[in-house]
C-alpha cells in the first residue's frame, strides 16, 4: 500500500495547532491543540499521554490517554486510560474508565436503541 492511499492522520509531539480540526480515518493525536476536533468518519481517535487539547471533540470511538479541557461527544466508545485527565461535559454511547483515569465532568450516556 502507497502513503497517497493511507487515510490516518498523526499530529507529532511538540506540534502547537489553533482553529477547528476536520479528521477523516484513524487519527492520533501527540500534541497540543486549541480549538474544536470533528471527525467525520467513524474512525477511531487516540488522544495519546503527550497531547494537551483545549477544545471541544465530535466523534465516534474515542481513546484518551493525554488532557483533554473541554466537552465531548463520543457517538460510539469513550475510554480513558489511567494517564487521561478529562475536565468538562462528556456524552458517550458507552464509557469506560480505568483505574487511575481523572474525570471531573458532567457526563451522560447515551443508548441507541431501534424503535
Amino acid at each position: 500500500m502507497e502513503i497517497k492511499d493511507l487515510d490516518f492522520c498523526f499530529l507529532g509531539k511538540k506540534s502547537i495547532f489553533k482553529g477547528d480540526l476536520y479528521l477523516n480515518g484513524p487519527t492520533h493525536i501527540a500534541s497540543t491543540v486549541e480549538g474544536n476536533i470533528i471527525t467525520q468518519t467513524k474512525a477511531k481517535i487516540s488522544i495519546e499521554p503527550s497531547a494537551n487539547i483545549k477544545g471541544s471533540i465530535d466523534s465516534y470511538d474515542i481513546d484518551v490517554y493525554g488532557k483533554i479541557e473541554g466537552n465531548i461527544n463520543s457517538k460510539g466508545k469513550l475510554r480513558l486510560f489511567p494517564s487521561a485527565v478529562v475536565i468538562g461535559k462528556v456524552s458517550a454511547n458507552s464509557l469506560e474508565i480505568k483505574p487511575g483515569a481523572v474525570l471531573n465532568a458532567e457526563s451522560e450516556t447515551t443508548s441507541q436503541q431501534s424503535h
